[in-house]
């Protein structure tokens, strides 16, 4: 099962190692379905699962701390239905580092992504999410492998998409931006997207597919 489930309000989990030996999926380290929750300084760690899953939470804190799942075609931390998440000057690994689907005002900044799947993603958000701001963080997919990303922006989010500072490496993409929602804002700024060419499959930097309203860069 879960190695530590916290479902209630107010929350702080500092300089603590929360660990789980599970080999197949569906549990987690940690699950927060709790709101204004804070874990700073701590690990957080599985084999075959999540390692932190937050469920409909509103403004949990992350920082300082390293989070790492060793399951194929996880994510490290899932962010499902919260809002006002803020990661900082974290490390995060798994197969996708770092999901959001259906999250809204995320903010991630000084923190390390690294997707350990070949074909996943260090940042990845979809499930119509809205607002999210990266800054000064580093996110690396696998170099050059089909469908890997560094940054992958899914369907119909919305809001003010923000990059501002980051270093993007790896995948087949560096920033895969799908179709937005209508007056979605998307804004990268001063980032250092790093994709090496490769003679098997197509590479990209910047690739926007269908966005509707465009793109400031």
């Amino acid at each position: 099962g879960d190695a530590a489930y916290i479902g209630s309000n107010f929350n702080t989990i500092s300089q603590s190692t929360i660990t789980s030996n599970v080999t197949s999926g569906g549990w987690r380290a940690l699950y927060l379905g709790g709101s204004n929750c804070t874990i700073s300084q701590s690990y957080m760690g599985i084999q075959g699962g999540v390692a932190a899953y937050v469920n409909s939470a509103n403004n949990t804190t992350i920082i300082n701390s390293t989070l790492a799942s060793n399951l194929p075609g996880s994510s490290a931390l899932n962010l499902t239905s919260a809002a006002g998440t803020t990661i900082m000057n974290s490390s995060i690994r798994g197969s996708t580092a770092v999901f959001i689907s259906g999250g809204s005002d995320t903010v991630i900044g000084g923190s390390v992504l690294v997707a350990t799947n070949t074909a996943g993603a260090a940042l990845a958000m979809s499930g119509a999410s809205a607002n999210l701001r990266v800054s000064s963080s580093v996110l690396s997919a696998f170099m050059g492998t089909p469908g890997a990303a560094a940054l992958y922006l899914g369907l119909n989010n919305s809001g003010l998409l923000v990059f501002s500072s980051n270093t993007m490496t790896g995948g087949q993409y560096g920033a895969y931006i799908a179709t937005q929602t209508g007056g979605t804002q998307v804004w990268f700024t001063s980032n250092t997207i790093l994709v090496p060419s490769t003679g098997t499959i197509a590479t990209y930097g910047l690739y926007l597919n269908g966005l509707i309203s465009g793109a400031t860069i």
